[in-house]
């Protein structure tokens, strides 16, 4: 009986280390990748950085780069998708436009983030890390673009996202950077700018020219 309990404890003992080593990893290259990029950190500086022994600490936990990546983006993604949640559910109450609920909910969760420098490695990582479905901000999003073609909705879906990552990635750099940028480097007038462009593109229709491309699609067989 007790030479059991020892085996478990054991066991217990050498998840809590794994554990331990994953979370140390993680929490090195979250800082690493923020302050010189994806691409300027190699694996050997993060094993290094978080004082691992095992030259192949990050191989043997998490794959390879983007397996790294993608467990960074998943320690933050449910405080971001439960952020999204009470936004809307507060900012609905205020009887604001819907257009401005949905940028901010798209806009503030990371620019909280961005603000201490964790999302970057994100905003500038073409690694194919996995989203989350939001369908809460999905539905949301698509209520406001339904004075477009469907086929469209989708797409500029994609584009406002890519539009809020980068811009929260570009301006962490300004930020950041040691030239004097003046207005540039304000994160609030540039998170409120942000939120009103996001609001605008939710907003806008689809022009003659957009309209007459889908068609030509149609006529040529393309799924729209």
């Amino acid at each position: 009986m007790s030479s059991n309990i020892t085996v478990l404890n054991t066991g217990d003992s050498k998840d809590r280390r794994s554990q331990r080593t994953r979370e140390t990893i993680v929490r090195t290259a979250e800082r690493l990748f923020a302050t010189h990029g994806v691409e300027g950190v190699s694996l050997n500086t993060i094993t290094t950085a978080a004082h691992q022994n095992n030259r192949n600490a990050v191989q043997y936990h998490f794959g390879n780069k983007k397996g790294l990546l993608q467990a960074i983006f998943d320690k933050h993604s449910p405080n971001v998708m439960k952020r999204r949640h009470e936004l809307i559910d507060q900012l609905m109450a205020e009887d604001l436009p819907m257009a401005i609920v949905a940028a901010k909910a798209m806009v503030l969760p990371l620019a909280e983030l961005n603000a201490t420098n964790t999302l970057n490695y994100f905003l500038n990582s073409e690694e194919g890390i996995r989203l989350q479905r939001e369908t809460k901000l999905a539905e949301l999003v698509a209520e406001q673009m339904n004075h477009i073609p469907s086929s469209l909705i989708l797409q500029r879906f994609m584009l406002l996202a890519g539009f809020v990552f980068h811009s929260l990635s570009e301006h962490a750099r300004i930020r950041n950077s040691d030239a004097k940028l003046g207005v540039l480097s304000d994160t609030e007038l540039m998170v409120s700018n942000l939120i009103d462009s996001c609001a605008g593109l939710l907003s806008a229709g689809a022009s003659d020219h957009s309209l007459g491309l889908i068609n030509s699609l149609k006529s040529a067989g393309v799924s729209t």
